[in-house]
């Protein structure tokens, strides 16, 4: 009866190293692809930023420049330029952003994709066919 009991112990003992074993391992795993994957969706999304602010310089610089208009500072599409680049220049670039419970990156993006579509409508430019819409933070 007693070597029932060891064998039965023996397997539980087992058990109990494999699953702190396995539980160590998938720890330092999951932050190692945590890492990987925010690293990956934070390039994304900053590739996605630069894009933008490149595209409202080049409008502001050439397209709107060039307008026969006299009063193109209050012509709704250099409002809307100017809205974007603003909502750009106010998007958080920091690692201290992320710390604030109340930053909402996703709602931020969001309004800059909406202004960056209305600009593009504007302007008669088709925008830029591939968002980064998998972003989820």
């Amino acid at each position: 009866m007693e070597s029932i009991d060891s064998l039965n112990h023996l397997e539980e003992q087992f058990y109990l190293e494999g699953y702190e074993l396995g539980l160590k391992e998938g720890e330092a795993a999951g932050r190692l692809e945590g890492f990987q994957i925010g690293q990956a969706q934070g390039f994304k999304m900053f590739e996605e930023i630069g894009f933008y602010m490149g595209q409202a310089r080049i409008w502001n610089q050439t397209v709107l420049k060039n307008r026969k208009t006299a009063q193109s500072k209050n012509d709704r599409t250099q409002v809307k330029v100017d809205q974007l680049v603003s909502l750009l220049e106010k998007f958080p670039m920091s690692i201290e952003a992320i710390k604030d419970p109340n930053m909402d990156f996703n709602s931020r993006l969001n309004n800059i994709r909406a202004i960056y579509r209305l600009c593009c409508a504007n302007l008669g430019v088709k925008p830029r066919l591939q968002e980064n819409t998998q972003l989820s933070l």
